[in-house]
């Protein structure tokens, strides 16, 4: 079936490429643009004239790709993305749901606005790791079910697929980092004030400049929203970041990072999950509120890094990183379950406190050689990662607050409950230790070029040992591995504007652990091996560009079985295909499209699970957005984006299907001038047909976010 497909589409993508380059070789009217590119942390590289006739693409802008340092999505032998902070202005999002949208291989998993746990997508079928797949520049941070501020960042970037090599231990799905924006050349000041519907009301402002010598600069971003979520739900939130930067000598140059944030929210629910007697469950409407009234959540980030960059010679370049980050979350809130299909439910309070510590040292060397005919690209280094995670004694998930159906109204209370048994006593859960030495060399030669790399890693997971069913007993356990984490990739490039690729990564990822549902919560496993084989093709013109995909990832399988615990079995393997491209038919018109397919499977599961489809991942979902500036009013622009999530099933077992759904996105946007300074005043509606639907995975669902406005003004200095 799967090599079947893979034809199909291999035609459709081959026809698709020739329909987009006709189209576009009757449109390459554009000027020539200028633009600034920036290194692997964002910090600001000199101009570069783009020479496409074109302003930058996805494939052609800057990317970081691990320790491999900043390329072009062009040239990086691995699928990625990037999306900039001008898009995401325009997308009119505040979250990372919003800001990869138009992708088709992305499954939204968590509504930023609908639950607690913020916003949360799989890639390719595969969740994001919490303690390893979240990065900032490129360097961990603890990310566990929260939205972090993305207008804060100059880029948003998604590296897809294994990434043991790139970044050490972390989940198959890949790395979202997020790039700071770093201190600008001259005097910048910008503000932002949005609204969203129901009544969310915030502002943004971006400081920067430089000295007069131009050895000393600056960037602050502050951000804060607060108000009435749809469902009646409050959030508040407020962050800084501040980033800075300073010439001890024209070859060495010291950065400090500093990045806060505080978020509270109330009446939010923490998990809605469904027993294993619901094998149907129709939508509800997008603003049912699961949550109780008087819960509560916070979370307090703190993430601060020093670096010394040394330019040893114009070849050659040394980095020495040092980072520290904490993540405070406190909740007293509730627990949901649905236990049949006429959408009965039973609610439960479910109160804890997490901590999570971070210390990281990293060490990177980098430069180029020549051996003959042969260009290298050389990259040796090493990390030191500490990971503390604590967990709550008093963790509570049992106390009975009430029955109801979903179908004729939620109404859930803590009551005063909360006040008298909220009492959190941390004790350190996990503690992950990871010493890594790695090396790459990509060797050139015409038009041919070969990346090997290689990891090797001495891994300690010393976990306390504590489950929900001994909460006050200790068994230890320690974890112990020493992976090599090898990759290789072979690029072909038969002209500038092309590549040909193939790819293969190795790597380990920390293992699972029981969720907050499952009878055995709190229980925690050993390290998870994953491997990736991966083959495309992408191109990059004037007027429009493509990029085919075909993937095959494998990884131990982590899942929760038919007693609803959480158990470490078998092999689950996610493989499929990948399509994506954009066109400009027109001077004023582009259009983009994205389709996939995956095929997500247990494997080595016995009779009850083996060939099962693995839950929360639909099979195909295809993406489509349209962009209009037209001639006639200088400065307005018009968006549309379409998704289509096709058919899913909600548990190990299959017997719980949802059916396929498409939501609708409409945006405008108009530029101007006021009192002599660019502004622009941007308006959206975010699912126009008010679609109902469930966003689900492994026995858990949350309502999809129904019709809801933005409304945004942007003006600079």
């Amino acid at each position: 079936m799967f090599m079947k497909v893979s034809k199909v589409v291999v035609s459709l993508a081959a026809g698709g490429f020739a329909v987009l380059a006709s189209a576009a070789a009757a449109h390459d009217d554009r000027p020539d643009a200028t633009t600034d590119a920036a290194d692997a942390d964002g910090n600001p590289a000199t101009a570069i004239v783009v020479s496409g006739r074109k302003p930058k693409t996805r494939l052609d802008r800057p990317v970081t790709a691990g320790i491999l340092g900043a390329k072009s999505a062009l040239d990086t032998p691995f699928t990625v993305s990037a999306v900039t902070s001008d898009e995401i202005q325009n997308l009119q999002t505040k979250d990372i749901n919003g800001a990869f949208r138009d992708d088709a291989s992305i499954t939204e998993v968590n509504s930023s606005l609908a639950q607690a746990s913020g916003a949360a997508f799989r890639v390719r079928g595969v969740a994001l790791d919490q303690l390893n797949s979240v990065k900032i520049d490129g360097l961990a941070i603890p990310w566990w079910s929260i939205d972090l501020p993305i207008e804060q960042f100059d880029q948003v970037q998604l590296f897809k697929g294994a990434t043991g090599f790139m970044y050490g231990f972390g989940s198959p799905a890949g790395v979202l980092n997020y790039v700071t924006k770093r201190p600008t050349d001259g005097f910048l000041f910008s503000a932002d004030a949005g609204f969203r519907s129901s009544g969310l009301y915030g502002g943004h402002v971006d400081i920067g400049d430089r000295s007069a010598d131009g050895r000393f600069g600056y960037r602050l971003n502050v951000q804060g929203e607060a108000g009435k979520v749809y469902n009646g739900g409050t959030n508040r939130n407020i962050s800084a970041d501040l980033a800075l930067d300073y010439k001890l000598t024209d070859s060495l140059r010291w950065t400090l990072d500093g990045f806060y944030m505080g978020t509270r929210q109330e009446h939010e629910v923490n998990t809605v999950s469904v027993g294993a007697a619901v094998t149907h469950l129709a939508t509800v409407p997008g603003d049912t509120n699961f949550g109780a009234r008087g819960d509560w959540k916070t979370n307090v980030m703190g993430v601060a890094t020093s670096a010394l960059n040394w330019t040893i010679s114009p070849d050659w370049t040394a980095k020495l990183s040092y980072r520290w980050s904490r993540l405070d979350e406190n909740f007293p809130g509730d627990l949901v379950t649905i236990t049949n299909n006429a959408g009965a439910y039973t609610a439960n309070a479910f109160f804890v406190r997490r901590l999570f510590k971070y210390q990281q040292v990293q060490g990177l060397l980098q430069g180029t050689a020549q051996t003959g005919p042969l260009h290298h690209d050389l990259i040796f280094g090493g990390e030191y990662e500490i990971q503390g995670q604590f967990g709550d004694v008093n963790s509570l998930a049992v106390h009975a607050l009430g029955t109801g159906n979903i179908y004729s109204g939620v109404d859930i209370s803590l009551n005063a409950f909360s006040a008298t048994n909220y009492a959190p006593d941390l004790y350190e859960l996990n503690r992950y230790i990871q010493k890594s030495l790695f090396a790459a060399d990509t060797v050139a030669l015409g038009k041919l070029s070969l990346l090997v790399g290689l990891r090797y890693t001495d891994y300690v997971d010393r976990s306390d040992g504590r489950v929900a069913t001994r909460p006050l007993v200790a068994i230890p356990i320690t974890y112990t591995a020493h992976p090599l984490a090898p990759t290789f990739a072979l690029t072909y490039a038969p002209d500038s504007s092309t590549r040909i690729y193939a790819s293969y990564v190795s790597g380990l990822q920390n293992g699972g652990a029981a969720g907050v549902t499952n009878v055995n919560y709190g229980a925690t496993f050993g390290p998870i091996h994953t491997e990736q084989y991966e083959a495309g093709v992408k191109t990059d013109h004037a007027d429009w560009h493509a990029a085919f995909a075909l993937f095959r990832t494998t990884q131990d399988a982590g899942y929760t079985d038919i007693t609803n615990t959480y158990v470490q079995s078998g092999k689950a393997r996610y493989q499929g295909i990948e399509l994506s491209g954009a066109v400009k038919p027109a001077h004023a018109w582009t259009v983009s499209a994205s389709a996939s397919y995956l095929d997500a499977t247990f494997l080595d599961e016995g009779v009850r699970y083996t060939g099962k489809e693995i839950p929360g991942v639909p099979q195909f979902q295809a993406a489509a957005g349209l962009d209009w500036q037209p001639g006639f009013l200088r400065g307005l622009r018009l968006d549309a984006n379409a998704k289509y999530t096709g058919v899913g099933y909600g548990n190990t077992t299959n017997t719980l299907r949802f059916s396929p759904y498409t939501t609708v996105d409409l945006g405008a946007g108009y530029a101007f001038v006021l009192d002599g300074h660019p502004a622009t005043l941007r308006v959206g509606v975010k699912n126009v047909g008010d679609t109902r639907y469930w966003i689900y995975g492994s026995s858990v669902v949350i309502p999809g976010e129904p019709r809801t406005y933005t409304a945004g003004l942007h003006f600079a200095f």
